[in-house]
């Protein structure tokens, strides 16, 4: 069908919609209107990651769209998935032409956008757990738009080890010389590694692992705009980067049915934070932290406390 043809059979767009498609879309497709439909996409809980290729991740994401509403779920966008796209964006209140999205280049390195907000939160793809087989970026952390570029590589490096099996004092002998990033890794093994991937570009945060103890004198006190370490001497440590938490003992957000198997990305960690109760001579209670944490950050300018 030519692209004349297909703009014949689109019924009128839903209100919200701002832009009418000129062709259908499949895999191996190209320019701005799959950057929109990318967009479209995530702004209706479809996370994908705006690239302007329609890759696997895109069709997958088109693939559970379409099974949502009971369209054959093929990966081909037609005027039958752009007119119930359309549909979908009006019920939630969205505007086609108006989302922010993510960014990623298809093939597993992330990319950052230009444009900077003063903090842009990552995400973590869930949809692409749900298929069989899992998607590639199944419980991986995809980077806002705006993201700075070295928050975006230490990202792409976490997701290198995301699943990963935990192992205690792994991560610590490579120097990162040689590395076997296939192999298992600590919490201050995967912290370092993570960080180390802006390292290799500009040598602003580490040159060779640190313990949960090194942690304590890294960077400086207190809270970081994107990136923030948490520490305790002798016993753990894990990272909190752009609204996400890498963190070998947190909870599992990509698969709650499983137990805790080395994946490192959640969207809370509240099991690190745990408080008990002590009671005072004075007879009143108060609640005091389980852990004392030593919160540190790098001391680079693009992570300046907000």
């Amino acid at each position: 069908m030519t692209a004349c043809a297909l703009m014949g059979v689109f019924a009128a767009p839903a209100a919200a919609a701002q832009w009418l498609p000129s062709r259908a879309l499949t895999s191996g497709a190209q320019g701005s209107d799959v950057s929109q439909l990318q967009s479209d996409l995530t702004d209706i809980g479809f996370l994908t990651p705006i690239t302007g290729t329609f890759g696997s991740v895109t069709k997958t994401e088109v693939e559970a769209f379409q099974k949502k509403v009971g369209l054959k779920a093929n990966g081909y966008v037609g005027a039958p998935t752009f007119d119930m796209l359309f549909a979908e964006l009006a019920s939630h209140g969205v505007a086609t032409g108006t989302g922010t999205g993510g960014s990623n280049d298809g093939g597993g390195g992330l990319t950052a956008s230009a444009s900077a907000p003063s903090v842009a939160k990552a995400w973590i793809d869930m949809h692409a757990c749900t298929t069989k087989p899992q998607g590639p970026l199944c419980g991986l952390a995809i980077p806002a738009a705006g993201t700075p570029a070295p928050v975006v590589e230490i990202i792409e490096a976490g997701n290198l080890i995301a699943h990963n099996a935990y192992a205690y004092g792994g991560g610590h002998h490579y120097n990162f010389v040689g590395e076997n990033y296939t192999q298992g890794m600590d919490c201050s093994g995967s912290v370092s590694w993570a960080l180390h991937a802006d390292a290799i570009s500009s040598g602003d945060l580490i040159s060779s692992p640190d313990d949960s103890s090194g942690f304590t004198s890294f960077g400086d006190k207190g809270v970081g705009q994107w990136i923030t370490i948490y520490t305790l001497p002798g016993y753990h440590a894990f990272m909190h980067i752009a609204g996400l938490w890498f963190d070998t003992a947190g909870p599992n957000d990509w698969d709650a049915t499983k137990a805790k198997t080395g994946d490192r990305w959640s969207t809370t960690d509240k099991m690190e934070f745990t408080t008990h109760t002590v009671k005072a001579k004075n007879g009143k209670t108060k609640k005091v932290p389980d852990f004392n944490w030593k919160i540190r950050h790098p001391n680079v300018s693009w992570n300046d406390p907000a």
